[in-house]
C-alpha cells in the first residue's frame, strides 16, 4: 500500500458511497476506506476531517445535483401537466443513473450529526415541496382530477426508489426509456384530464426515408437511440411498407407506421394481410395510419372508386377489424356493408394471431365529419400540418370528445399532430429552408378541402386566391402571398433546439405525438442533407422538446449518428 497515491475528495466521497452504499455506514470505518482506496488511513484525512464529513458531503452533493436537475428540467414549462411529467422524469434519471448516492441519501440520513440532518432534510423538503406544488396547482386548475393530491405526491416521490430497485442498465430499458414511461404513469397517477383523454404523453417522432432504403435500418436503430416515439413512413414516391420492414427489425421500443398509407387505393383484406404482418413482425409496435387521399388521386392514379369518403372510411376500418378478428379468435367472417364484403375466410389463407392484438388504427382528418369517424372507429387521428393548436383546441378536440363519448373511457385515442419547420445550419440555409415551407403552406392552402384550417384564423380569403394563381402555374407568386405572420402561424423557425422546444410549447395539451416536416426545394420531405437529423442537431432538437434533461442514449455502445 502507497501513502503517497494521490487522490482527490471527490474520488474519496465517490468510494466511500459505494462502501456506504454496499454494507451500510456504520459497518464501514476510515481504515476501510483508505483500503480501497490504496491509502494509508492517516492520510485520508488530508481531503476529510471525520467519516460524518464524508456522509453530510455525500449527501449534500445528491441533493444538490437532484436540486438543480429538477430546476432544469422545469426551466420554462409553465403547462402544469409537462411540468409534472418532466419532474418525475428528473427524479427517476437521478435514481437510475446514480443509485449509489441514492442509497445512502435515502437509508442514512440516522447517522447524521443534528445539524447535518437538519440541512439534508431542509433540502429533500424543498425538492419535495416543489412537486406537491405542481400537483396542488393541477388540481386547482382543473387539469388533475385526485381527491388525495397528498398521497399522489407521496406515489410519485416513491417512483423513483421503484425503478431503481428492478432496473439494470444492460437490461431491455434505457434509464431514458423508463423515466419517460413513468412520467406518463406520473400523469395517470394525478388523474391528468388530458392524458386521461389522451392516454399518452407527448412525443415527438420522426420519418423514414423511403427513397434510401438501404440506410433505413441504421437510421431507425439511432433515430431510436435519441429518444423518437415512432417512425412514419409517407405513400408518396415510394411504397410506405417496405422501409417500416427495415425500421421493424432494427428496432426495439420505437413504433413504427404509416402517415399516410391511401386506403382507398386497397382494399381492407390486401391492407388487412400487410398490417397484420407489420404488427408481427415488431412485436406489436406498427401503426396503420390511413387516408382517403383527394378524389381525381383515387380516380384517375389508382383508378379506383371514389364516393362517400367518411362513411367509406367508417366501413373500411370496420371491414380491417372484422378481419383481424376473424385471424384473432377464429370466428367466421361475415362483413358485409355497403362499398365492402368480406365472407370468405379459408384455412390457408388465415394468418392466425400476432401475437400482440390487432394493430391500431389512425385516420388522417381535417373536418368535423372524418374526425367523428376517426374518434368512433379508430384508435387516433392523423392532422393536417396547417392544423394549428387552435384549430386542434376549436375543431378536432371538441369533433373526438363527442364521439369518444360512445366509446368506453379507458380506451387510449391518440391526437398526431404534425408541423412545418424552417431550419438551417447558417443564414443562407435557413433562408433556403424558410422559401420552401412558404410554398408548402401556399400549396396546402390553395386546396379548397383546406380552407375551414384557413378560416379559424380569418384567412379564408387566402384560399381562392391562391387557387386561382395555382391553376395558372404562377407558383413564385404563390408564395410570396404567405408573409411572415402566416408563416409563423403555421411553422416554426429557428434552430433545432427552438424548434423543439416551440413544438412542444405550442400542442402541449391538445397533441399526444408531434412529427415535424422538414421539407426540400420541390416541398417533398427532405431526402439528402436533413438537417434534423445531423449529428449535432439531433440530441439539439430533443434537449429543446423534452427540456434540459437528457433523453439521448447515443453514449451506450452501439449508437451513433442518424443518418
Amino acid at each position: 500500500m502507497q501513502g503517497s497515491r494521490p487522490v482527490s475528495r471527490s474520488q474519496v466521497l465517490a468510494t466511500s458511497c459505494e462502501l456506504f452504499a454496499e454494507r451500510g455506514y456504520r459497518a464501514v470505518s476510515m481504515k476501510d476506506i483508505a483500503q480501497a482506496l490504496g491509502l494509508r488511513a492517516p492520510s485520508l484525512y488530508n481531503h476529510v476531517s471525520s467519516k460524518q464529513d464524508i456522509l453530510a458531503a455525500i449527501m449534500h452533493v445528491a441533493m444538490d445535483r437532484a436540486l438543480a436537475a429538477l430546476g432544469s428540467a422545469l426551466d420554462g414549462v409553465t403547462d402544469v401537466s409537462d411540468q409534472l411529467r418532466r419532474a418525475t422524469e428528473s427524479l427517476v434519471l437521478d435514481f437510475l443513473r446514480n443509485p449509489a448516492e441514492v442509497t445512502v441519501t435515502n437509508n442514512e440520513a440516522r447517522n447524521l450529526e443534528p445539524a447535518n440532518r437538519s440541512a439534508i432534510i431542509a433540502k429533500r423538503d424543498a425538492y419535495a415541496e416543489r412537486v406537491r406544488g405542481i400537483i396542488d396547482e393541477g388540481c386547482r386548475t382543473g387539469r388533475f382530477d385526485t381527491d388525495a393530491p397528498r398521497l399522489a405526491a407521496f406515489a410519485v416521490l416513491e417512483m423513483g426508489n421503484g425503478a431503481k430497485s428492478w432496473f439494470r442498465p444492460d437490461g431491455r430499458y434505457s434509464d431514458v426509456e423508463v423515466a419517460c414511461k413513468y412520467g406518463e404513469f406520473a400523469l395517470r397517477i394525478v388523474g391528468d384530464v388530458s392524458a386521461a383523454r389522451r392516454g399518452l404523453a407527448m412525443e415527438l417522432d420522426c420519418f423514414a426515408d423511403g427513397a434510401d432504403i438501404q440506410a433505413i435500418g441504421d437510421a431507425a436503430a439511432r433515430l431510436e437511440a435519441h429518444g423518437h416515439g415512432c417512425m412514419w413512413a409517407v405513400e408518396a414516391q415510394h411504397d410506405p411498407f417496405l422501409p417500416l420492414v427495415i425500421a421493424a427489425s432494427q428496432t426495439t421500443a420505437m413504433r413504427i407506421g404509416t402517415n399516410i398509407t391511401v386506403a382507398f387505393a386497397r382494399s381492407p383484406m390486401t391492407l388487412a394481410h400487410t398490417a397484420h404482418d407489420l404488427h408481427r413482425l415488431s412485436r406489436g409496435r406498427f401503426i396503420l395510419g390511413l387516408g382517403p387521399q383527394v378524389r381525381a388521386h383515387i380516380e384517375r392514379r389508382f383508378s379506383m372508386a371514389w364516393s362517400s369518403p367518411a362513411a367509406r372510411m367508417r366501413e373500411f376500418v370496420q371491414a380491417l377489424r372484422a378481419i383481424w378478428t376473424a385471424w384473432e379468435t377464429g370466428t367466421p367472417l361475415r362483413f358485409e356493408g355497403e362499398f365492402y364484403r368480406h365472407t370468405l375466410m379459408a384455412p390457408n389463407f388465415d394468418p392466425g394471431p400476432t401475437g400482440y392484438g390487432a394493430p391500431p388504427v389512425y385516420l388522417a382528418a381535417v373536418g368535423p365529419k372524418m374526425t367523428a369517424v376517426a374518434a368512433d372507429v379508430a384508435d387516433g387521428v392523423l392532422c393536417h400540418p396547417l392544423a394549428t393548436p387552435g384549430y386542434l383546441s376549436a375543431v378536432t378536440v371538441p369533433a373526438v370528445s363527442r364521439a369518444r363519448a360512445r366509446r368506453p373511457a379507458e380506451e387510449v385515442f391518440c391526437v398526431s399532430a404534425s408541423v412545418l419547420a424552417a431550419t438551417g445550419p447558417d443564414e443562407e440555409a435557413l433562408a433556403s429552408s424558410i422559401a420552401n415551407v412558404r410554398r408548402k403552406i401556399a400549396f396546402y392552402a390553395a386546396t379548397p378541402a383546406y380552407r375551414p384550417m384557413l378560416d379559424a384564423h380569418g384567412l379564408g380569403g387566402l384560399q381562392p386566391e391562391l387557387n386561382n394563381l395555382a391553376r395558372q402555374s404562377r407558383w413564385d407568386e404563390m408564395s410570396a402571398q404567405i408573409g411572415d405572420d402566416v408563416l409563423g402561424l403555421f411553422a416554426v423557425v429557428g434552430s433545432p433546439r427552438d424548434i423543439g422546444r416551440a413544438v412542444r410549447q405550442r400542442f402541449a395539451g391538445v397533441a399526444d405525438r408531434i412529427v415535424i416536416y422538414e421539407l426540400d426545394d420541390l416541398g417533398r420531405l427532405r431526402r439528402d442533407g436533413r438537417y434534423l437529423t445531423q449529428p449535432g442537431s439531433v440530441p439539439e432538437l430533443m434537449a429543446g422538446f423534452y427540456g434540459p434533461q437528457d433523453r439521448s442514449v447515443a453514449s451506450k455502445p452501439g449508437s451513433g449518428t442518424p443518418s
